[in-house]
């Protein structure tokens, strides 16, 4: 997990005695379609949160975080930078961010409600049509994730580019209304395209393994049936462009060029199934290889290397892959991150024993995870976090449908944040979750480190058996074979209770 810092200086430098609220209605006043070219050296930054989630706002430029911000007492923030550099920013109320572009004369305020977050969040003032071109274009391209994939897939290659084309020029449309309205920097202009050009992009790299599969027969004649000019925007992207490292749709259409690279390369050589560890590793040489050194580079790496370790059982093909992601990174924090992944998935595995857990209960008793496994033969333990308001609700529900159904199964529900408060009782109490089976870890960063949890692997649930085998580490709640799969680990602990082999 990040740690979060605090910001040495303070957070409101506003002459006088003016307060926030003066501060950001005067910032309006001035802000105007007119008055968005206008260039000062200075910076300001603000805003109001609506149900906020923590007390304050986190600010990160593209290497670090740069700027803890609080909130006051009516939830606003503002700050006046007159040093930082010019750029795309990402700003995050936990677990929700948004990006936001900042170049010098900028006075930008940005409204959001934590319950809708992205759907709420508008930008007001000087620098606000930008940002605003920006979120419309997350919205539009989530939009359009969203959609049935299989449809648009299964097109023919000359009709899936004729509808992907269509949909860019729309795109394109509204970008040059923008520029007739405000003089746009060259560097706006670069990332306002990339916003929707890259996602445009990483459809068309999707498409050839999802349309034509991995069951290949002549993988020459397969690329053939692809129009030529169906990449030739890879001669024109720079896929090492560190300014956009903080853009949402360029580190997915980047993770999917890799995806798509490996694939035609796997593919020309017939052997798309290579088996494991050596299908990773050839990954992480292909990344070595197209990439320049840097960030962007060493993201790509992480995100193999880390997907294989999750998932992976076998600790010495772990540190195979361990070891050529370190010679290969350059990012020290990153080669951490990976190094204590490896270290606890491989105490994760099917047939090793779960590692304690001290929990803390509703009604503030301390309790060992391992005494609550002895209850039941079966035991599902699922995870969640207050902020994540949809997420605990849904896996809450979920649970309480498959309580009633199997109850032979014993389901914990641990809540992993560090707030020590009564916050996570609170909502238990409001939506009226039975309690017997909630707890929080006592100390939530070692226990996520254990366990391998962040606020990323949210659907993550680890299923034991008699006194605390570890069943399946990576197991989903909302996984359509979940239930199937509860079956047949009732069966067999079952038989071992009952001292009865299972041939």
């Amino acid at each position: 997990m990040q740690k979060f810092v605090k910001s040495s200086s303070k957070n409101y430098k506003i002459a006088g005695s003016i307060s926030v609220l003066t501060a950001l209605i005067v910032l309006l006043l001035f802000s105007c379609d007119f008055t968005e070219n206008k260039k000062t050296s200075t910076i300001y930054f603000g805003g109001e949160v609506i149900n906020p989630k923590s007390k304050f706002i986190i600010l990160y430029d593209k290497k670090n975080i740069r700027d803890t911000i609080y909130l006051d007492k009516n939830n606003r923030f503002f700050k006046k930078y007159d040093d930082i550099p010019e750029g795309l920013y990402k700003f995050l109320h936990q677990p929700e961010g948004q990006m936001v572009l900042l170049e010098k004369g900028d006075s930008i305020l940005a409204r959001v409600n934590t319950i809708e977050f992205d759907e709420s969040l508008v930008f007001s003032g000087r620098g606000a049509k930008k940002n605003n071109f920006l979120l419309d274009m997350f919205l539009e391209n989530e939009s359009n994730r969203r959609e049935n994939s299989n449809v648009r897939f299964e097109l023919e290659p000359k009709l899936f580019l004729k509808r992907n084309d269509s949909l860019q020029k729309e795109r394109i449309k509204k970008f040059n209304k923008i520029k007739e309205k405000v003089k746009l920097s060259n560097f706006a202009e670069k990332v306002m395209k990339a916003s929707y050009e890259c996602h445009f992009y990483s459809e068309k790299e999707q498409y050839s393994y999802r349309h034509f599969g991995t069951d290949f027969g002549d993988a020459k004649k397969t690329f053939e049936q692809l129009p030529v000019t169906f990449f030739k925007y890879r001669k024109q992207i720079d896929i090492n462009d560190d300014d956009l490292r903080l853009s949402y749709d360029f580190q997915r259409f980047l993770t999917r060029y890799v995806e798509n690279t490996c694939y035609m390369d796997f593919a020309i050589r017939n052997n798309y199934k290579e088996e494991e560890p050596n299908a990773t590793l050839r990954k992480l040489n292909l990344i070595d290889s197209i990439f320049n050194e840097g960030y962007v580079k060493n993201i790509q790496l992480k995100g193999v290397t880390r997907q294989f370790v999750v998932f992976n059982e076998d600790s010495i093909t772990s540190n195979k892959i361990l070891q050529r992601f370190l010679k290969l990174n350059t990012d020290e924090k990153m080669a951490e991150y990976i190094k204590n992944v490896v270290k606890y998935t491989t105490k994760l595995v099917p047939g090793d024993y779960i590692l304690d857990q001290k929990l803390i209960g509703s009604d503030s008793t301390t309790v060992h995870l391992t005494d609550l496994i002895k209850r039941k033969a079966l035991t599902a333990i699922y995870f969640w976090s207050i902020l994540d308001i949809q997420y605990y609700k849904k896996a809450h529900k979920k649970v309480t449908k498959l309580q009633e159904k199997y109850p032979e199964v014993q389901f914990i529900s641990i809540n992993i944040d560090e707030d020590k408060t009564k916050k996570w009782v609170n909502i238990l109490d409001l939506k009226e979750y039975l309690q017997d089976y909630e707890y929080q870890f006592e100390d939530a960063r070692a226990s996520r480190n254990e366990l391998v949890l962040d606020y990323f692997t949210r659907d993550k649930t680890i299923l034991l058996g008699h006194n605390g085998k570890i069943l399946n580490p990576n197991a989903n709640i909302f996984d359509t074979q979940f239930e199937n799969e509860l079956r047949i680990y009732m069966k067999q602990q079952k038989a071992i209770t009952e001292n009865i082999s299972i041939e």
